[in-house]
């Protein structure tokens, strides 16, 4: 605590001299901030990216990030937690980012809203050492969110379900029959597979958010239809539409060392074994919508 003291006037004052009164206000002030710049720049990172969501969850009560499993933080360059963003996956298993900038005891946040609208807020230094940092209680609160802490690159991959959508949605892929009962396409066409095996063994996907896909076939005559799908700890399974209710399609695949690989399908069919391949396609975007949207 600082204490300051006043030289005792000579004589009785019958009023408040007020620019010596906002002098000291000022010297309060500058002293205050001060020691919250003292108090932030002993914690360690952890703690300081901890007070930075505290904050922000106070400015944005709709927000999850406190209620996630686990956060990180990510430095533009090398300015650490002055020039970065954090990010967290929700319980929907949406990969949320904030952006924050820490100029001088400024910090502002940066970020989109539930409803996709770019938004700013800011907080200073002082506030959040005063709102999140005073008392033992509230320290302890700080340490609960510092344990959730962990590296950029273990919380993508700690969500296999939201890295896997973080991955698709937005892009295009292509579905396609690698082999027939162990043959390649043409050389199973050529002993008696089905003829059709090539032009009807291709599909496009085009996945526009978190549980739709759009797709279609080869051909002009071939509409494109939208699809709901679902992601497992093991694969992307496509939902049919219309008669088709079973699984149009079960994609697996796997997490190695920050990315997603998509497996080969096999599928048994009346006593017959497909294989199908499934990779991203930078054109398969602009092909479904070529086509007419079936209804």
């Amino acid at each position: 605590m600082t204490i300051f003291f006043y030289p005792k006037p000579a004589e009785p004052q019958s009023s408040f001299n007020s620019n010596s009164t906002q002098s000291s206000i000022s010297s309060i002030e500058t002293d205050s901030k001060k020691d919250s710049l003292f108090t932030w720049s002993n914690l360690n990172l952890n703690e300081q990216i901890a007070l930075i969501a505290q904050a922000y969850a106070g400015l944005n009560p709709q927000t999850t990030i406190l209620s996630a499993d686990k956060i990180s933080m990510t430095a533009n360059g090398n300015k650490g937690v002055n020039d970065g963003f954090i990010q967290w996956y929700d319980q929907n298993h949406k990969l949320h980012k904030l952006n924050v900038l820490i100029s001088d005891e400024n910090v502002n946040y940066d970020y989109l809203s539930s409803a996709g609208q770019a938004e700013k807020k800011s907080t200073k230094i002082s506030k959040m050492i005063s709102n999140y940092y005073e008392t033992d209680s509230m320290k302890e609160e700080t340490e609960t969110v510092t344990s959730k802490m962990v590296t950029p690159a273990d919380l993508l991959t700690s969500d296999p379900i939201g890295f896997v959508q973080n991955n698709i949605v937005g892009k295009g892929f292509i579905r396609q029959i690698k082999s027939y009962d162990g043959m390649n396409p043409d050389r199973a066409m050529k002993n008696g597979g089905p003829q059709n095996l090539i032009h009807d063994g291709v599909e496009y996907y085009y996945f526009t958010d978190n549980t739709s896909v759009k797709l279609t076939g080869l051909g002009t005559y071939v509409s494109s239809a939208k699809h709901s799908y679902r992601i497992t700890d093991r694969s992307i399974t496509i939902d049919g539409v219309g008669y088709q209710k079973t699984t149009l399609a079960e994609i697996p695949y796997k997490i190695e060392n920050g990315e997603v690989f998509f497996e080969d399908e096999s599928i048994n069919y009346e006593a017959h074994t497909y294989i199908y391949s499934f990779r991203e396609d930078s054109k398969a975007k602009d092909y479904i919508d070529s086509k007419k949207e079936s209804n």
